[in-house]
């Protein structure tokens, strides 16, 4: 188990991760704070977190340096995260984070065929 995927610290910026398979993470993302124009993204990914929690750290909420998030499948114990101080569904109804989703732990046939699908297996 690892802390974050994507990880973007010390001034690091304009960091995009998308289109992976993140298995057996703490959360999605840990990132600083970015100047306008400099978003991180993390997008199109599946992510599957050691327990329900927030699914990023250190995330831009608002303004012109807000993070890039939308069409995760986020597996955790029971499909329960939150984002911004909100739970996903709240935080989705003000226009956020499009398309992610939050779910319990699928079988292991499932995240093996989304394996094999992502690298072309």
């Amino acid at each position: 188990y690892g802390g974050n995927s994507l990880k973007s610290d010390f001034g690091g910026h304009s960091n995009f991760h998308h289109a992976n398979v993140d298995l057996f993470w703490s959360k999605g993302f840990g990132i600083c704070s970015q100047a306008d124009g400099y978003a991180d993204g993390y997008y199109d990914n599946f992510l599957w977190m050691s327990s329900d929690a927030e699914y990023g750290s250190g995330q831009m909420c608002s303004g012109g340096a807000k993070t890039i998030v939308r069409n995760n499948t986020i597996w955790t114990p029971t499909g329960k995260v939150t984002e911004c101080g909100k739970s996903l569904a709240e935080w989705q109804a003000g226009g956020n984070d499009v398309g992610t989703r939050a779910l319990p732990y699928p079988d292991d046939a499932t995240v093996l065929d989304i394996v094999r699908k992502t690298l072309r297996l």
